[in-house]
């Protein structure tokens, strides 16, 4: 596997997961259960480290973020 390729794939795989958690926040404005939102937090918390090691670190604390 040549590096290009790897950066490639991870440059996708970074961007579905920005997807994801687009989606993720998306859901949370829908304003369900505490425990749903609970778990979509935590879903979300998991993405977001998933982000980190695909070299994201922007939005490092995506709790900061009201979702209306």
């Amino acid at each position: 596997m040549t590096d290009e390729l790897l950066g490639a794939e991870t440059e996708g795989q970074r961007q579905r997961l920005l997807n994801l958690r687009s989606l993720l926040r998306r859901e949370r404005g829908t304003k369900p259960t505490p425990a749903v939102d609970h778990a979509l937090r935590l879903a979300e918390l998991h993405v977001q480290i998933a982000l980190g090691y695909t070299g994201h670190t922007e939005d490092l604390f995506p709790e900061e973020f009201v979702v209306s």
